[in-house]
């Protein structure tokens, strides 16, 4: 049974954080090694007891440049982009693979018929030595014209469904080449990698770790095939249409806009953390007090994009059209955002650094900078206003007031009950979920043990090992435990944060919320600064609203994409009217600072 994080994970590789590799030293690629290495190579990489098929695919651009995209059949992940191909003096051959944090490096065979390397990822070396793979016949011109245009369905993932669209065009060699669609993530042209047409009437799409394969059919015209994804393969149908659907947002800011929006940049406090975001500034009347925007879990963009809602783009917009200064960052290795992956406590580091910059600034009041985050956001912002006399408020959407591993199982449970699941399914996930947590909780065990303790736990409950597929499942909850992230979010308390927060606090959250759940989250955060004598604090449950704070009818995840609201409005009131009343008085008019 996976662990629902506090924001949706999508099957979708589009939103996934690529985690950003430096340049690998030496020259570019020369076009005779271009011209040698285009085409497909296979290999094995020896890992233990497994050979784990891996095929590399390189192709020249119409400008000479090389680039290529890794396959691993066996696992399901194909199209994985390269990052860097170079060549050092010797004549070794490097290779990037950002998406699985590998690199291999090889000798060409004087031959020109194997590559002889090195596959290096996480630690592990491991020996892998690929053959040319003998090119097949070109495709048919007329047939990849047939295959040409707009593809879109939906992939069934059980609490929603995602829509996907494949936009295809011939190329001047009559091979076929486009992107993806993914309107319901708001992503837009995702490059696509190797475009196949294996025989008359099939098609084979490779797109950033996943594959589709379909077969055309001709009584209905569409494309009937499955698309497989890390270890998890879904049935697919794809029609042909003359336009891909979009999303109505009646709530997305278009211009002209009334204020100023800046693109700014600055460094984070740790070690290779460089932070990208948008300032909106009122046109007169500075220096304005601002506000830092905080994002949900997993990596965001500034506007914290879900189902092509926008809603920090809405929130900056509606509060600087107010008078109300408001930057919004790319997090750490997403977007224009550089840095490694961390923890909640790592991303908090992040909003110090931003704050900084905001008080820099000669056109914001450094004397009132204030804090939102929404859901796991809602950690950070008491993380970095306890005991600081830095932040002038702070404002929790959403955000947690029960221990990480309370929170987990409640959000669990909610689900599950929303779902309609058995009542014995219900106590089994339970009994899964009590001993997951009290595994991780026990800091004495080293990673490796909790995993190995995990496994046992998971294989003990026929009742979530029975159904197809969910070894695989288990694999992905499994490293998932692992996970520096995912450890400390379930050992971490925020209670004691809040009770040192003093400077007003606005929490808000919505009676239908089943990742956050209002009740006892609002009901200890209230508690926790009360119990440290914060005196300036407001409390708001708003019926009938979801965690995106949109009025819905379940709470359940499969509503977010179909609901046009991207924030109730009578939420976006609240918040102007609530700032605005605190940053007009002065600090001792709340709380003793």
């Amino acid at each position: 049974m996976a662990i629902p994080p506090l924001r949706l994970v999508l099957l979708s590789a589009a939103l996934l954080s690529l985690v950003p590799f430096a340049a690998i030293a030496g020259e570019p690629v020369p076009s005779t090694w271009q011209q040698t290495l285009c085409g497909s190579w296979e290999g094995r990489i020896q890992a233990g007891t497994a050979a784990i098929l891996t095929v590399f695919h390189f192709e020249v651009g119409e400008k000479g440049e090389l680039s290529g995209t890794v396959d691993s059949p066996e696992q399901g992940a194909f199209g994985l982009p390269m990052g860097t191909i170079a060549r050092n003096e010797d004549g070794m051959i490097a290779v990037t693979v950002p998406t699985t944090q590998a690199r291999y490096t090889a000798t060409l065979s004087e031959d020109a018929t194997r590559l002889v390397g090195t596959w290096s990822q996480r630690g592990h070396e491991l020996p892998l030595e690929l053959h040319r793979v003998l090119k097949t016949k070109a495709t048919p011109i007329k047939e990849a014209k047939r295959f040409a245009g707009i593809w879109e369905g939906a992939l069934d993932l059980g609490s929603i469904k995602l829509r996907l669209a494949f936009r295809l065009a011939t190329r001047k060699d009559g091979s076929l080449g486009g992107t993806l669609d993914s309107p319901d993530q708001g992503a837009k042209d995702i490059p696509l990698g190797r475009v196949d047409i294996p025989e008359q009437g099939k098609l084979s799409i490779d797109v950033i770790g996943a594959r589709f394969v379909g077969t055309l059919d001709d009584s209905t015209g569409q494309l009937k095939g499955s698309f497989s994804q890390n270890g998890k393969v879904l049935p697919l149908t794809l029609s042909h249409v003359k336009h891909a659907t979009t999303l109505n947002r009646p709530q997305t800011p278009t211009p002209p806009f009334p204020y100023e929006q800046r693109e700014v940049e600055y460094a984070g406090l740790d070690e290779g953390v460089r932070l990208a975001g948008t300032l909106t500034l009122p046109r007169s009347g500075g220096p304005f007090p601002a506000l830092l925007l905080i994002t949900g879990s997993g990596a965001q963009d500034r506007d914290e994009t879900i189902f092509a809602h926008k809603p920090f783009f809405v929130i900056a917009d509606d509060l600087s059209r107010h008078g109300i200064a408001v930057l919004r960052v790319d997090d750490r290795g997403f977007g224009k955002s550089v840095g490694p992956s961390g923890t909640t406590a790592d991303f908090a580091r992040d909003v110090q650094a931003g704050v900084a910059f905001l008080a820099g600034l000669a056109d914001i009041d450094s004397q009132r900078i204030g804090l939102l985050g929404h859901s796991e956001g809602g950690l950070i912002a008491p993380m970095v206003a306890a005991g600081s006399d830095r932040i002038d408020f702070i404002i929790l959407l959403a955000g947690p007031g029960t221990p990480g591993d309370q929170l987990i199982l409640d959000q669990t449970m909610a689900f599950l009950h929303a779902a309609g699941e058995s009542e014995e399914t219900i106590a089994s996930s339970r009994r899964v979920q009590e001993k997951l947590m009290a595994l991780v909780k026990d800091e004495s065990l080293p990673t490796k043990e909790i995993a190995s303790r995990a496994r046992e736990v998971l294989l003990s409950e026929p009742k979530l090992t029975e159904e197809e597929g969910v070894k695989a499942q288990l694999e992905s909850q499994l490293q998932l435990l692992q996970n520096e992230w995912t450890i400390f979010f379930i050992r971490y308390d925020p209670l004691p944060a809040l009770e040192r927060v003093r400077c007003p606090v606005l929490a808000i959250n919505g009676s239908k919320d089943l990742q956050v759940l209002a009740g006892p989250n609002l009901a200890g955060i209230a508690r926790a600064l009360k119990k440290g004598g914060n005196r300036d604090v407001t409390i708001k449950e708003f019926p009938g609203l979801n965690h995106l704070l949109q009025p819905c009818k379940t709470g359940l995840i499969d509503e977010y994409s179909s609901i046009e609201t991207t924030i109730d409005p009578a939420v976006l009131q609240l918040l102007e009217s609530w700032i605005l009343s605190h940053v007009t008085k002065p600090a001792s008019a709340g709380n003793p600072r």
